[in-house]
Parts: structure tokens; sequence; C-alpha cells
């Protein structure tokens, strides 16, 4: 993929040794000793004055990045840095991260800039304590519920699409209670979830009983029965309780076979996911079986009402062998299942550069992934030199093909499986009908954009810059780019597909997840638009985005 999200604290954690510079061995020789800087400060807890003792500070720019940490009073030295600017940070324990002069609604910090030689002392960084969460899990029966998982939500900006995320989360201890702490000012949801206690399959005669759901604050498994918990700076919100929902665990009984073999090994594992949820799937735990005999017969017991996937793998000799087919429980059992595995298919290929330009294909990669996401099958493959290669192992089902691993000035031109357009839609595969070759043409002949990233009439360094297609080729993830601004706010994006798109810039502190069209829509009206055409290059002076409700 060409860019992934930018996330603060990776590059902290990777970058800031504490004490030490991360440097870049083929970089620049490093100033005389006379030009370094010198920082200096004291670390406050924003909600009492009290100094914040031995904490990591880190300072971090565009080519450098230095670490420290505070002494009992509070104060921070970081010495011998490089001129440049840079954003100061910290958090850790009951501090979330936060950075020197953030602003609360924007979440940005201010960038300080070092001079040949500065000695800066004196700087106060007044950090804030997180939020917490805490309360107590029960049971249908009212009992405490030992070692549940419970998860807080960040609610967005405007109210949640797609699949929720989580800010933080634990299990109940031996008294069902939790406590979630270093929660940043806002709205959350709050769900605990708990593992069935479904009898055995060794008994045919067992009842399925009652099994819990994963269940909203302050009661109901579906999150629109969801209150949020408000958030403040160092506020402790006692009492937040949840009673599980409950209901009837179904039974699911059938039969796994492998084509051509008429039949499995006994003790092949079977297993069901769920999909299609709101609710972050690994709240849901995978239930999963051994088959009973050698004729694949499997039954699992205590499944929740909800939408699946069943699925297994199994191999012989050198051959694997897998089957998949969605199923919904609605509280009855469910019968007479025959899931089928078959022998994976093999999908060759081959690069080419448009025009004979030069490409090292030897460091591209392909990656057919199932379109649905509860599915584990997928295929990606080495690429040799000459830009052919083979992806094995391709079961029957539906997938979208992604690239990587070009450089910038390229795009992905065009590509073909047996002489049928594959580029941005998904693609039927089938054993029974083996695919023709899949060819994949790559350009560089693209469009180009370059740029400054302003606000309030000054630039912005270190903005991270996405562009991002409009629809409906949101889901066509060799169409977004991004880069982060220099120190005068410059950028360019190179390499772009011919097409109409929305150019957005965050500061560095905002954790977007610009490639989700869902997120996105957020944003949208703040979105500067622009078209791409094939050899033509753009200038553009961008602001800063802001949410949807910001931007009216």
């Amino acid at each position: 993929m060409r860019a992934c999200v930018l996330i603060l604290a990776g590059v902290i954690a990777a970058t800031a040794a504490r004490g030490q510079e991360a440097t870049n061995p083929d970089g620049p020789a490093p100033p005389p000793a006379a030009a370094l800087c010198t920082l200096e400060g004291t670390l406050v807890n924003a909600a009492n004055g009290e100094p914040v003792r031995r904490m990591d500070v880190s300072l971090f720019g565009n080519h450098h990045s230095y670490g420290a940490e505070t002494d009992a009073n509070g104060h921070f030295l970081i010495s011998g840095i490089e001129p440049d600017e840079y954003y100061l940070h910290s958090g850790g324990g009951r501090f979330p991260s936060q950075t020197y002069g953030q602003d609360k609604s924007r979440r940005r910090g201010t960038m300080l800039t070092l001079k040949p030689g500065d000695h800066v002392r004196d700087v106060v960084f007044r950090i804030a304590p997180g939020g917490v969460i805490a309360g107590t899990i029960y049971d249908g029966d009212g009992d405490p519920v030992v070692g549940a998982n419970v998860v807080v939500l960040r609610v967005g900006r405007p109210a949640d699409q797609g699949e929720m995320q989580s800010a933080g989360g634990e299990q109940t201890n031996d008294l069902g209670q939790y406590r979630i702490f270093a929660l940043t000012p806002g709205r959350y949801y709050v769900v605990a979830s708990a593992r069935a206690q479904a009898p055995g399959p060794g008994d045919p005669t067992a009842p399925s009983g009652v099994v819990p759901l994963p269940t909203f604050y302050p009661g109901g498994a579906d999150w629109s029965q969801a209150s949020t918990v408000e958030v403040g700076i160092g506020s402790e919100i006692d009492g937040t309780d949840i009673t599980l929902s409950e209901a009837h665990g179904a039974r699911v009984r059938g039969r796994a076979v492998v084509e051509g073999f008429g039949g499995i090994p006994q003790r092949n594992y079977v297993s069901l996911v769920a999909r299609n949820s709101r609710i972050p799937s690994y709240l849901f735990a995978n239930t999963g079986t051994n088959t009973l005999d050698d004729k694949g017969n499997f039954e699992l017991r205590g499944v929740p009402p909800g939408s699946y996937v069943l699925m297994s793998y199994w191999s012989k000799d050198d051959a694997t062998f897998f089957g998949s087919t969605p199923l919904d429980v609605t509280g009855a059992d469910v019968d007479g299942i025959t899931l089928t595995l078959t022998r994976g298919t093999r999908v060759a290929g081959r690069f080419r550069a448009e025009h004979g330009a030069a490409l090292n294909f030897g460091n591209l990669s392909v990656w057919l992934q199932p379109a649905d996401a509860a599915s584990t099958a997928g295929g990606s493959s080495q690429i040799k030199p000459d830009g052919t290669f083979v992806v094995e192992n391709i079961y029957d089902g539906t997938y979208r093909l992604h690239v990587g691993g070009f450089p910038e000035e390229f795009y992905v031109k065009s590509a073909q499986l047996g002489g049928l357009d594959i580029l941005g839609t998904d693609v039927t595969i089938s054993h029974s009908q083996p695919p023709g070759p899949l060819e994949i043409m790559l350009s560089k002949d693209g469009g180009r954009i370059d740029g400054t990233v302003l606000d309030n009439q000054k630039p912005v360094a270190g903005a991270v810059v996405a562009l991002a297609p409009n629809p409906p080729n949101r889901e066509r993830d060799d169409m977004y780019s991004s880069k982060r601004t220099d120190d005068l706010g410059r950028f360019s994006l190179l390499g772009l597909p011919p097409g109409d798109y929305k150019l957005f810039a965050w500061p560095i502190e905002e954790q977007i997840n610009w490639r989700d069209p869902d997120t996105l829509k957020n944003y949208e009206k703040s979105g500067t638009p622009v078209h791409v055409e094939e050899k033509k290059q753009q200038n553009v002076q961008l602001p800063l985005t802001v949410p949807q409700e910001e931007a009216q």
C-alpha cells in the first residue's frame, strides 16, 4: 500500500529512545557542537499544578527525535538537539498522549523552533490527566462476572459509522469490577462481553442453555440502546454498571466435506466467526469445535443470535482445502448444514511498466483480499525480477486486488484477470473455472499536486496531507496518497491516477483514519476538490481540515 495512517504513539515509540536521538546514518553530517541546542522545562499536572515525576518527554521533528525523563521535581533536560522545528510530547500511566500547547478543541500542538545554539529554558508543559470509567459487570442472575471483557468506544463526529474503535479496555476482577483510565475528554460507549459457558459437544442431550451477549451500558445488545458516558479532564465516572443481556444459545449442526474425498478425518476444526457488527469483532469470542467423526459431522453449542461465517481448513499432503458459508442464527437450532471444502486454485500473472520504464519488480507486492472481512482466506505472492508471479491457494469466493511496493511516481494504470478489468472492482474466483492470467500495468504518467498547507496564512510544518478519491472510488486503495509537509508547510503528491478527489490536511496530532470512507464523511465539506489528469501538474494552497460541524 502506498501509505498508512500516521499514528503518533508509534512514531514516538520507534524514534524517541530515552535521552538519545534517532539518527539517520545516510543523512547529512551533524552540525558542529556549538550549533546544537538545549531544551529544558517542567512537566506539570494541569489539574492540580503538581510536577509529574518519572515521565518520558519526547521531542520530534521532520528529521530528528530526542527523549528524556522527568526527575523527582518534574524537570526535564534534552541536549544535543540539532536545529529544526519540533513538537514536544508526553504521556503515560494515567496521562493520555499529549503535545505541548495542544488545543483542547482541535488537538493541535505548538511547534518549537530551535535555531543554531539556542538554549531554551523554563518551558512549562501542562499535561492533563485522563478520565476514568469504572463499574461492575453482572450476569442475568445479578451475580458479578469474573473475567468479563469491558471496552470503551470513542464516539465519533457525527455518531459512529461502521465498526466502532476501542479507546481502552480490560477484564473484570474477582469482584466483577473494572476500571479503565487515561481516557481523553469526550463521549464514550461502554460495552461488556463474557464467554458463554456452553455445554460440551460430547453430550447430545444436554440443553443449549442461555448465553450472554455483548451488552452496551446501561443495557441492551444493540448499540442503538446505548447511552454515552461523558468524560472530562481527570474525571472519574464510577457506577457504570452493566447487566449482560442473555439469549437462548442455539445448536448449529452440520457436516464438513472435502470435495473429491467424501469426508474429512476426525478432529478437523470448524469455526464460527461473527460478521457485520458495529461492535468490534474481537468482543465476539470465536465459537469452534472439532468434527465428531470421520464423516465430518460437527455440532456447535451455545451460539447466540447473530450473523456469522462458518469456515474450516483441512490439509492433506501438499494440498490445502478451505470452505466457508454465511450463517444467520435467530435463536432456533440450525440443522443440516453442509460445509464444502475445496482445493485452492492458483492465479498466475505479470507486472509490466508502461513505455518500458525502469522498475524493480522485486519490490512489488500483489494481494487478493477476500471481499468478506470475516473470511481468513486470501493470497499474496513474491514477485520475480521479470515481473511474473503466482498466487497460490485462492479459494472459491469474491476478492479485490491490492498492489503495493512501487515508487511514488508510478500508479496502477490497469489490471485485467483473464481479459476482464478488475481494477477497483470485486472479482469472483472459482476452482471449477480457473481464471486466466492477471496482467497489471504500472505507469509513470500520473498527475502531480504540489502545495502548501496554511493555517491563518501561516505554513503548517509536519501536517498530514491526504488525497482521497471521490465516491464511488472510496474503496480503491490505489487512489489514496499522503505526505507530511516539510518545514515550510510544502508537500508534493506524485504518480496520481486520473480522477476526481478531495484533498485534506490535519495537524500531526490528529490521529485520523483517512483511508476509511466513513471517517472521511465527517470531514467532507472542508475537503478541497481537485481533478487529476495524466502528465499534468497543479498547485494548491490547502487549509487545515476541520470536522463537518465546524465547516458548516
